[in-house]
């Protein structure tokens, strides 16, 4: 399961980050990982490790669902779902406020496919890829990046999605989603969205 949690720490769909990160500062993020803490804290920590991001916290989504005053705390939010949100509508529905506001959003196996998304996430173009399904294996890496200048792309020269490489079957990109990065096997493994909602961040 370790080998299949490190696939959050590379991000599986990348919603551009505010106005900091064009000015250099370091973002702040909120890990929304509705999952045991054990592999919550494994993702917080290879985040932090990245040494360019200010803070690393924690909600857990099992448990409740965070105010958008909360969320307005922080750049961006990386969300996945191991287990199914408490109320996976109100998740939904705070996540398109907040990127209405100028957040980012990460989304993540198995939010993309597995355990869903509810809320007006789902009715409005906050996806970058429709979601489905996922699949798993065989062991997948980093393949063609196709966007090599992206942002979400710098410095990465590897990575492996381990034995079970979960991931999501889709391949259908919303309108405006750009594909940056693809597995070994030419299937989706980064993609970016911009001026989503209400607010165009």
């Amino acid at each position: 399961k370790l080998k299949r949690l490190t696939l959050y720490s590379l991000v599986f769909f990348y919603f551009m980050l505010t106005a900091q990160i064009a000015q250099a500062q370091k973002p702040k993020i909120i890990v929304l990982g509705a999952d045991e803490a054990t592999w919550v804290t494994d993702v917080k920590t290879k985040i932090a490790a990245t040494g360019s991001i200010e803070t690393v916290d924690h909600f857990d989504v099992t448990q409740g669902t965070p105010t958008l005053s909360f969320l307005n705390n922080y750049s961006a939010a990386i969300f996945w779902t191991d287990n199914t949100p408490r109320d996976p509508n109100a998740m939904g529905n705070v996540l398109a406020d907040f990127i209405d506001a100028g957040g980012g959003v990460v989304m993540s196996t198995f939010a993309t496919g597995g355990y869903g998304m509810g809320g007006r996430f789902n009715t409005a173009p906050y996806w970058v890829i429709q979601p489905s399904s996922y699949t798993n294996g065989p062991a997948l890496q980093l393949g063609t990046v196709l966007v090599p200048n992206h942002p979400v792309m710098q410095g990465v020269t590897s990575f492996k999605g381990g034995s079970s490489s979960y991931r999501g079957t889709s391949t259908t990109f919303t309108a405006g989603s750009v594909p940056v990065a693809n597995w070994s096997n030419g299937s989706p493994l980064v993609v970016v969205k911009e001026n989503v909602g209400a607010s165009g961040a």
